[in-house]
């Protein structure tokens, strides 16, 4: 599962991701919907695009949260790994973002996928509970293949 962070840096830096990572792209839809929030209108095209190319399944999350989850596109779980991360995420510094990318991870994280992000916070507190994570530094020096779901 990619981060949405993921996508702007791949389109500045123009980068063929499917080359360098092999295997299936999944997705919730909060990262559709922060890239169509973009408000600079030629940067949100290029980032749909991309979007588009990587031709991701979407999963659902995996926690029901009022006011960010929408219905069918959520699963009423007990919410306890994505309150760690939160937590997590807190400690080190807060951001309103942090609640969306805790879902994400704990979404990943239940579906056996790794998460490639380039916020170091969110990787740190993926670490830190357990969730296979990768920073898109270290997909760009290396080639991976992440089978997404076993």
């Amino acid at each position: 599962m990619i981060d949405t962070s993921v996508f702007n840096h791949l389109v500045k830096r123009d980068v063929d991701i499917k080359s360098l990572i092999h295997g299936e792209f999944y997705f919730t839809y909060l990262q559709l919907d922060e890239l169509n929030r973009t408000p600079d209108l030629e940067l949100k095209n290029r980032l749909l695009t991309f979007f588009k190319v990587l031709n991701p399944k979407e999963v659902p999350l995996e926690t029901f949260v009022i006011g960010i989850a929408k219905l069918n596109s959520a699963k009423l779980g007990d919410g306890k790994l994505q309150n760690k991360i939160l937590q997590s995420m807190n400690k080190t510094k807060k951001h309103r973002n942090n609640q969306i990318d805790a879902l994400i991870a704990e979404t990943a994280f239940v579906n056996k996928m790794t998460l490639i992000t380039d916020d170091n916070n969110l990787y740190v507190a993926c670490l830190k509970n357990n969730i296979k994570a990768i920073k898109l530094s270290d997909a760009l020096i290396n080639e991976y293949n992440i089978n997404a779901i076993k």
